[in-house]
C-alpha cells in the first residue's frame, strides 16, 4: 500500500528532474548559439543562420538580434518546451543569452 502512495510522488520528482536537466541543456545550447552567432557576425557572415544551426531541434529559436557596438554583439532568445517530451507541450520557457566577438573586417 505504501508503494501505491509514493509512486505518484516519485514520478513527479522524476518529471521535475527531467525538466531541470532540459532547462540546463537549453541554457547551454542558447549560450552556444549566441557565441556561434557572434563569431559569424564578426566574420561578416549571417548571425541568424549560425544561431539556427546551433540550436537543437527540440528547442525553438525565437529571436536573434545584433547590437550597436563596435564589436560583433549578438543576443539570442530561444525557448525550452515545458510538458511531456514528444507527447504534449504545455508552454515554452524563454532563455536569452548574449555574446560578443571582436570584428575581423
Amino acid at each position: 500500500m505504501e508503494l501505491a502512495g509514493t509512486l505518484p510522488l516519485l514520478l513527479l520528482v522524476i518529471l521535475f528532474l527531467g525538466h531541470a536537466v532540459g532547462v540546463v541543456a537549453g541554457v547551454d545550447a542558447t549560450t552556444q548559439a549566441a557565441r556561434q552567432a557572434a563569431r559569424a557576425a564578426s566574420q561578416a557572415q549571417s548571425a541568424p543562420a549560425a544561431a539556427a544551426d546551433a540550436v537543437p531541434d527540440w528547442m525553438r529559436l525565437d529571436r536573434v538580434t545584433t547590437g550597436p557596438c563596435s564589436d560583433a554583439c549578438v543576443r539570442v532568445t530561444a525557448s525550452v518546451p515545458v510538458g511531456l517530451p514528444g507527447i504534449v507541450t504545455v508552454s515554452y520557457l524563454p532563455i536569452t543569452r548574449e555574446a560578443t566577438f571582436a570584428r575581423h573586417d
